[in-house]
């Protein structure tokens, strides 16, 4: 399902991320809008929603079924549901200053 956003009459699939901050814990989820359904629109537009430079992202992943974890893709993002809520951290990598968005 797609919404309107807007008179510009763009579709764009929407949902609800939370970033959770041990720093600043908060219960309040933004909203987030993709209209071309890509990897690299959605972390482009988590990075931007929640001040995250994408230069020290290097991949998201989500959770699976029984707990796994899925490299998130283009396929993937296509196949997310509209209007779905996630909270995502950030998770350090073994490289200094690079992290992994882990979408929950």
């Amino acid at each position: 399902a797609t919404q309107s956003s807007g008179s510009s009459g763009i579709n764009a699939e929407y949902g609800y991320v939370l970033f959770e901050d041990c720093g600043a814990p908060t219960s309040v989820y933004q909203a987030i809008y993709l209209e071309t359904l890509t990897y690299r629109e959605l972390m482009y537009k988590l990075c931007s929603t929640f001040h995250i430079d994408p230069n020290s992202i290097v991949g998201i992943q989500k959770s699976g079924p029984s707990g796994i974890n899925i490299a998130v893709t283009d396929d993937v993002v296509r196949h997310l549901v509209n209007d779905a809520c996630f909270v995502f951290t950030l998770v350090n990598t073994d490289t200094a200053g690079l992290s992994i968005i882990h979408l929950k």
